[in-house]
């Protein structure tokens, strides 16, 4: 994919551009709600999160870690502008409906 980028509506001095999106290939003995990589960039930061599956929508989830000892997960990077965030989401959804021929219900 060739830099995909969408028409800006923030302050912010970048377009927002969602650089690749890799489809996984489902495996029977992994149940996974992910369906792809997505690599992400504004400016000089990328960013690469999972295009996931949810149970009314598909949405962009940033790349974690999961706590030693209390087992929950925290982020490692956040897109805080929901307008960004969810210009990211379109992006990475039509990219990815794209690539595979699948419609997906944003």
């Amino acid at each position: 994919m060739e830099n995909q980028v969408a028409q800006s509506n923030t302050i912010y001095p970048h377009l927002p551009v969602v650089q690749r999106v890799i489809p996984w290939t489902p495996d029977p003995n992994i149940q996974s709600k992910a369906v792809a990589g997505v690599q992400l960039r504004y400016g000089p930061i990328q960013i690469n999160g999972k295009l996931i599956q949810g149970e009314k929508r598909y949405f962009l989830s940033m790349p974690c870690r999961k706590h030693e000892t209390s087992g929950e997960y925290y982020d490692h990077a956040s897109v805080l502008d929901r307008s960004l965030l969810e210009q990211y989401e379109t992006l990475a959804i039509a990219e990815y409906q794209r690539l595979t021929g699948l419609v997906l219900a944003a």
